[in-house]
């Protein structure tokens, strides 16, 4: 019967409607298919902004004046599963105006809403403003050696991925929130020219289209055609699609973000050009001049512990990472084998 109804949704123009799925799971019978390959891809999910290291208040200022203080304070968890049937289902035809699968996607019975303009509502941006074409500059008219310039801090020219050490200060700390939340990778330490022109628009108070960035990366994972390894957003998605319908079965359990620390002294020191103040460093200053503050040792020594603890404090946070994917990897298993216990409940 399923095969025959799948048969028959070929055969004709589809539209999208949840009474023609394959299944309660899969729209078509593609979709089925292709899912061993998808469940197994790893996520890369969003993280919380921990403020024990140290906020500084003009990036905080930076993200309340571009309404980007809700896209690190409100992730919050995901389920898996519901992860992987979104991107399984999901249609490139979703980007194309016109098409029946034009912002939407289907996820376990429902057809749900999936636009820029649901992604800007989430994130309580208006997207009214980020279409007025009157004031958004598109990225080709943004020159990339201008980029460089500001982001370094010198006057360079845009002639590979600048490294993230390389970056002054403030933008290092941009970047450190951008490729956890706005353009996540598994490669953190470059800047491509998307993220490059992105990080420039917010440092630079230029409009943002930040709906419009993220459903592409969205979208570009669909049909299985990505040729990144990594599906994104996955707070974001749990989130928008439980708002429009209680999908998330009882014996399925949500995984929280993790938080990430900006340490204020990290990038005021080393490498970066420092383009800000912290909001300690004055009354350091002050400290400084005090007779009956604790002599700093400047030795060679000491600085070499210094680095040595920095590299371990470093390791360790790639270990972590590690822990935090095998961690995901154990509660989808356990949740796999939940689903079989209650089948096997059920046939008694």
């Amino acid at each position: 019967m399923a095969s025959q109804k799948a048969d028959n949704t070929s055969s004709r123009t589809l539209r999208y409607d949840s009474s023609q799925a394959f299944s309660h799971f899969f729209f078509s019978k593609a979709n089925r298919v292709n899912w061993s390959s998808m469940s197994t891809q790893p996520i890369i999910a969003e993280r919380i902004w921990s403020k024990k290291g140290g906020v500084l208040g003009i990036i905080t200022d930076l993200l309340l004046k571009e309404n980007l203080m809700l896209t690190v304070t409100k992730p919050n968890s995901y389920v898996m599963d519901i992860v992987y049937e979104f991107y399984e289902n999901l249609s490139q035809q979703s980007s194309v105006a016109g098409s029946p699968f034009y912002h939407m996607v289907y996820v376990r019975g429902h057809v749900f809403d999936f636009s820029p303009a649901i992604i800007d509502e989430y994130f309580g941006r208006s997207h009214a403003e980020s279409d007025d074409l009157c004031e958004y500059i598109p990225d080709t008219y943004i020159d990339l050696d201008e980029v460089a310039t500001e982001l370094i801090g010198v006057p360079t020219k845009w002639e590979s991925r600048p490294r993230s050490s390389t970056l002054t200060s403030k933008y290092a700390i941009l970047s450190r929130i951008g490729l956890c939340n706005w353009f996540p990778t598994s490669h953190a330490t470059t800047i491509d020219e998307e993220i490059g022109r992105f990080l420039f628009r917010v440092g630079k108070g230029l409009q943002l289209r930040l709906g419009e960035s993220i459903f592409k990366q969205t979208v570009s994972h669909a049909d299985g055609r990505s040729s990144r390894t990594h599906l994104v957003f996955p707070s974001l998605i749990c989130d928008i699609l439980k708002s429009q319908h209680a999908i998330q079965l009882d014996r399925e359990l949500c995984i929280f973000v993790s938080k990430f620390h900006i340490l204020t002294d990290r990038f005021l020191e080393g490498k970066h050009l420092v383009d800000i103040q912290g909001e300690n460093q004055s009354v350091q200053d002050q400290n400084s001049n005090n007779t009956t503050s604790p002599q700093i040792d400047n030795s060679t020594n000491n600085g070499a512990q210094i680095q040595l603890l920095r590299d371990s404090i470093a390791c360790l946070d790639v270990k972590l990472e590690k822990i935090l994917g095998q961690q995901a990897e154990i509660v989808h298993q356990q949740g796999k084998i939940y689903e079989f216990l209650a089948t096997v409940i059920t046939r008694k």
